[in-house]
């Protein structure tokens, strides 16, 4: 049975039953009750981890940051290696692709060139000796048969709060076993570190900050610009939007708002407006989507951003590329601060001066990744246990309620527990998880 409400949801009891049942290619690890309770487990790795440990050992990172990306760089070097994979006797590997939720253009998505050699389909006829089965939502009780002694992998573009239980293996998350970023800062220098505060300060105070002014910036007549399709966020983005809407004009695309200028749409607002809102469905930890990297500064857009905490901007952003919700006292003061930047052009300017220092660039194919750590890691390595759901992921624990990000919060976590309640009732009858599906 099948209940659709404002979350997609459906019935997960064959997938729990099949989950519990299934026998990890290798024995499960031993954790630390640290590591246990993360949500995203880096079970990975000893191959990274050695790689990681010669970048500290070469390098010293002035703010004393590694970056978040740091995973993403190792395996750029991994797959972009100049010698091919040496050929054995073993047979090559089978990945298999659920593409009910994600990859629609599966084709189109294969790797061109990879110096390993793995097999991808998403036809499960073609996989009956699968190394690893990359689930998108719970797999049906046929799947979990055809693919008991595959590797299982969970992959998800969705914030925390849009994941089914099930151990995480690709996801925006850089943290991830493969993360999939939807973009990513590349600083030409020390791209492994993050660049320490008083590097920033400077960037801002730069007298000849005003040659980073943008080359349309003559057209820029416009103040903020935000692209929206759902007006019913988790975290009630559009009341922040209604108390900045009192202090400063916002133009609204999109849900029967005013309609974006074709074609091109990003492309035309880019050369009309100074600032975008880059906000989020949800405010979790490290999820910054296509609103930073693609919308905002790829069209020449300050973005202001909601969603991600202000740390994790810092580490994940190109260095004082935006400006974050919560280091304004509200709504008003952040006004005040857009009009400012309006009439300082060389103010403006200093947002765009991490062009000069790093470029943005996409992660190397997931696929390849996902092929070039089991020849390397998986094969060897110990992976995460299956059946331990909540050891594994709760959303909860990354996630707050609405509002701004509090220095405590652990003590300010978001709390489902009504919501919660609702579906232990329902499973008296049923068992449910909430869809991965964006909404």
């Amino acid at each position: 049975m099948k209940f659709y409400s404002r979350y997609v949801i459906y019935t997960a009891g064959d997938l729990i039953q099949s989950a519990n049942n299934h026998s990890p290619v290798f024995a499960p690890s031993n954790r630390s009750s640290s590591i246990s309770s993360a949500l995203f487990v880096e079970d990975f790795i000893s191959v990274q981890k050695e790689e990681s440990q010669k970048i500290l050992e070469k390098r010293h990172c002035p703010s004393g940051r590694l970056s978040p990306y740091l995973t993403i760089l190792n395996q750029y070097a991994l797959v972009n290696k100049s010698e091919p994979q040496i050929i054995t006797t073993e047979p090559i590997p089978v990945i298999y692709f659920d593409t009910r939720v994600l990859w629609p253009k599966f084709e189109k998505s294969l790797p061109t060139t990879c110096p390993y050699r793995c097999i991808y389909t998403n036809r499960s006829e073609e996989a009956t000796n699968a190394s690893i089965a990359v689930f998108t939502r719970g797999p049906t009780s046929q799947m979990a048969t055809t693919f008991a002694d595959a590797l299982w992998a969970f992959d998800s573009d969705e914030s925390p709060l849009r994941m089914p239980s099930f151990s995480i293996f690709l996801t925006s998350h850089p943290s991830s076993t493969v993360p999939k970023p939807y973009g990513m800062y590349w600083a030409n220098t020390q791209p492994e570190c993050v660049m320490p505060a008083n590097e920033r300060a400077r960037m801002r105070s730069h007298e000849d900050a005003r040659r980073w002014l943008p080359p349309d910036m003559a057209t820029k007549t416009r103040l903020v610009a935000w692209l929206v399709s759902n007006m019913y966020a988790v975290n009630q983005r559009k009341l922040f939007v209604a108390k900045l809407r009192r202090w400063v004009a916002v133009d609204i695309y999109g849900y029967r708002r005013l309609a974006c200028p074709e074609p091109n749409c990003l492309e035309q607002l880019g050369k009309r407006y100074k600032f975008y809102l880059a906000i989020e469905n949800s405010n979790c930890r490290a999820y910054i989507t296509e609103k930073l990297f693609k919308n905002a500064l790829r069209h020449n857009m300050v973005p202001i951003v909601m969603g991600g905490s202000p740390d994790d901007y810092f580490n994940l952003a190109p260095p004082n590329s935006y400006i974050h919700v919560d280091d304004f006292a509200s709504p008003g003061h952040l006004a005040a601060y857009l009009r400012y930047l309006d009439r300082n052009d060389t103010a403006y300017a200093s947002y765009f001066a991490w062009k000069g220092l790093g470029t943005i660039r996409k992660a190397p194919n997931t696929f390849c990744r996902l092929c070039a750590l089991y020849h390397t890691t998986f094969r060897r390595s110990k992976p995460v246990h299956l059946g331990d759901f909540e050891v594994h992921l709760n959303p909860w624990n990354l996630c707050i309620s609405p509002g701004r990000w509090p220095s405590d919060f652990a003590s300010n976590r978001i709390s489902f527990t009504p919501f919660l309640l609702v579906l232990i009732l329902l499973s008296s009858c049923y068992s449910f998880v909430v869809s991965p599906l964006n909404l």
